[in-house]
């Protein structure tokens, strides 16, 4: 390389040469550059080592070539940026299970590290659906399955495909783990008291719910902090195919109240979601007169809030009482 020559110049996006060499995984650049006395391993303005957006773009070989040159220098794989993304982060975040791979043969890699907002690898994979990294990082001992991270209220590794509505994720950690791993917990609950299922079934996720429902430990009528069931959930927010799916399982109870003594029948009403209350009239054990801690029925709820169809559903039931 020419004498004088500044290798480690920044363009104006804050762009190394090899920085840029390692972004498009030009790898005889990155070697050649790698090379030079002078070089650094900086962030610069982008925050992200080389390193990283190797990782992050997939370009395996430019990775196995800097993890070599790390090594040889005595420089630390444990590098992160500013938001604590460490490699194995930006690997997982784009579903490079090739790099991946690589990364966990280093004994240095902590594959349950956090990032700032307490996401590990685990869950930003299963949140991005990427299922092949999924499944690479559950085959590594280390792994913890119910680590739970900050940003979402908590929720747990498992937790993260179901606002998603990844259900092939789920069904890999719920039904597939090949290790001797402790099982996951299924009802972890997150400071709202919402276990998966709640959210699954809040966000309307069918799949997500029927592959939860498939997990041995579940409990379908656990309440939240507000003692609210997923099936209340469900009903409270319209989604039909999810209510069905519930009350389709042996143990539900139909009529489980929240706190203030709403059933899903009380809130399906009241919020007029037709469907939803010819589903739950249609289950054996329903009590369509049951009265919430204001003394209401659903008959009246669905009346206040002029819900004529529903009105209608539940006179008709309440005849045939």
């Amino acid at each position: 390389m020419a004498k004088g020559i500044r290798v480690n110049i920044e363009n104006k996006g804050g762009f190394t040469p090899l920085y840029a060499a390692a972004q498009e995984g030009h790898v005889e650049v990155v070697k050649m550059l790698l090379k030079q006395p002078s070089i650094r391993i900086s962030t610069g303005k982008m925050d992200w080592t080389p390193l990283h957006m190797a990782a992050y773009k997939g370009h395996v070989e430019v990775v196995k070539v800097f993890i070599a040159f790390f090594k040889g220098n005595h420089y630390s794989l444990s590098i992160v940026n500013k938001d604590m993304w460490t490699l194995l982060h930006a690997a997982a975040q784009e579903g490079h299970v090739a790099v991946v791979k690589v990364l966990l043969e280093q004994p240095s890699i902590e594959v349950n590290r956090k990032n700032k907002y307490g996401w590990t690898p685990l869950h930003i994979a299963a949140y991005r659906g990427h299922i092949e990294v999924v499944k690479t990082l559950l085959e590594n001992k280390s792994i913890d399955i119910n680590i739970q991270n900050d940003a979402i209220c908590g929720h747990p590794g498992s937790y993260i495909p179901i606002t998603t509505d990844d259900a092939k994720t789920v069904r890999l950690l719920l039904l597939e783990n090949p290790l001797d791993q402790p099982d996951i917990n299924v009802n972890l609950k997150n400071e709202y008291g919402w276990s998966p299922l709640h959210t699954a079934a809040h966000e309307g996720h069918v799949e997500v719910v029927k592959a939860l429902l498939c997990a041995k430990d579940i409990r379908v009528n656990l309440g939240d902090y507000g003692g609210r069931t997923p099936l209340y959930l469900a009903a409270e927010k319209g989604h039909v195919a999810v209510v069905k799916a519930l009350v389709e399982q042996s143990n539900i109870n139909v009529n489980a109240k929240s706190i203030y003594g709403f059933t899903p029948l009380h809130i399906g009403s009241c919020k007029g979601h037709r469907e939803v209350v010819k589903v739950l009239l249609g289950v054996k054990d329903i009590l369509i007169n049951t009265q919430n801690e204001g003394g209401y029925t659903p008959l009246k709820l669905a009346m206040i809030h002029k819900h004529p169809k529903c009105v209608t559903l539940l006179k008709i039931a309440l005849k045939k009482l």
